[in-house]
């Protein structure tokens, strides 16, 4: 370029710090095709740059004269938004604002897409807090769809929702103990009536973050024998024992989903510990 010192000087200053002036916007006409390589002489459109003139500047040369480019084009994708609760459930339904958003979408990446899966997921874990059931919050929607760079609009939707906690079901099989008082064993026996009882198979409901945690030695299954449940003669006595069952802390919301258990146990006086009746009085 040429023209006055105080005006290259000037020019020079703001090139040292950045802050020069010049930008060229490049329009672009015609039927261009994507992908394809375009060329452009810029020499004129410097020249003629207002930021040159208003430094009362002339432009000379222009040492890379030519550029090149491609040209990309954005698509449009209409998307349903959906809630992805991550470990849990959905109740009722998720009320999102606004329901539809549109993506735009490179036509260098459409190909890459599964277009006719024209929803986009939400997930809504990293914005629980520790046993939080309601979220009812503005969330962004970034800046990715399927693993491609688009751009959404609007970029953020709101989000109200009541969720509970994933379960799923699991059967286990617990060992089961006779609960009985210390001395019971000094006068009294039982017996299962069915000795398959002793292993007692159920269906339970678990959060799912804690189905692999739970295992059988950790759940207690039990029948407790009361005094008024002891024959009272040298007969034997069967009763049925409704079979309770104890899970351990941090485990309190498994819930037991099949039919009650009850088992039959025939209790009984052991020989010789029946006590000897009473002599009469004698006055």
């Amino acid at each position: 370029m040429r023209g006055a010192k105080a005006a290259i000087r000037r020019l020079q200053l703001q090139e040292s710090t950045g802050d020069h002036p010049f930008e060229l916007a490049i329009k672009i006409a015609g039927n261009i095709k994507s992908g394809d390589i375009q060329s452009r002489d810029i020499t004129p459109q410097i020249t003629h740059l207002d930021a040159i003139r208003d430094l009362g500047l002339h432009v000379d040369e222009v040492h890379r004269p030519t550029i090149e480019f491609t040209v990309d084009r954005y698509k449009t994708v209409e998307l349903d938004v959906h809630v992805d609760p991550g470990v849990y459930t959905i109740k009722g339904e998720a009320l999102i604002q606004p329901p539809k958003v549109t993506a735009y979408i490179l036509e260098s990446d459409y190909d890459l897409l599964n277009i006719g899966e024209r929803r986009l997921d939400i997930d809504i874990e990293s914005y629980l807090s520790s046993d939080q059931l309601r979220l009812e919050r503005e969330v962004s929607l970034g800046s990715k769809w399927q693993g491609v760079e688009v751009t959404f609009k609007p970029a953020r939707v709101k989000i109200m929702v009541q969720l509970e906690q994933k379960r799923i079901p699991k059967e286990i099989t617990v060992l089961l103990w006779i609960n009985v008082k210390p001395d019971f064993f000094q006068e009294y026996e039982y017996v299962i009536e069915d000795e398959s009882a002793r292993f007692q198979k159920i269906d339970i409901s678990v959060p799912k973050e804690k189905a692999d945690q739970l295992t059988k030695d950790m759940i207690d299954a039990y029948v407790k024998i009361e005094d008024d449940d002891l024959p009272t003669t040298k007969d034997p006595v069967k009763r049925d024992y409704k079979v309770e069952f104890k899970f351990p802390k941090g485990f309190e919301d498994v819930e037991i989903i099949s039919q009650e258990r009850m088992v039959t146990l025939i209790l009984k006086r052991k020989a010789g510990s029946e006590k000897p009746t009473p002599a009469p009085a004698v006055r």
